[in-house]
């Protein structure tokens, strides 16, 4: 359920269609600058990114969606300490990397 959530999102930040419309995504994501609405957001070169991070002493997760790219990335880990967060964080920029040299 939350990879289809993080679609929605993704599709409505593209301004395709989706539960929640482009104006109101943009401002839950991008509507206050680095931080907005439980969502940090930042710029890469041109384009836009939102990332969230979930975690606690049994979990991790990390989610990064760059509309313009099309890109969205979720790592989830079972291991929340700090081995573990690193793992995630690693590989979400891992494969952040290799998605926007497309």
């Amino acid at each position: 359920d939350y990879a289809r959530f993080l679609q929605e999102h993704l599709r409505g930040l593209r301004g395709e269609k989706a539960y929640l419309g482009k104006k109101t995504l943009d401002l839950l994501h991008f509507g206050i600058p680095d931080y907005s609405l439980g969502w940090q957001n930042a710029s890469i070169g041109n384009d836009r990114i939102s990332f969230h991070t979930g975690e606690s002493q049994l979990f991790m997760t990390h989610v990064e969606l760059i509309p313009e790219k099309n890109i969205g990335i979720l790592v989830v880990g079972n291991n929340g300490e700090s081995m573990g967060k690193g793992g995630v964080l690693n590989l979400c920029r891992i494969l952040r990397d290799h998605y926007m040299q497309r």
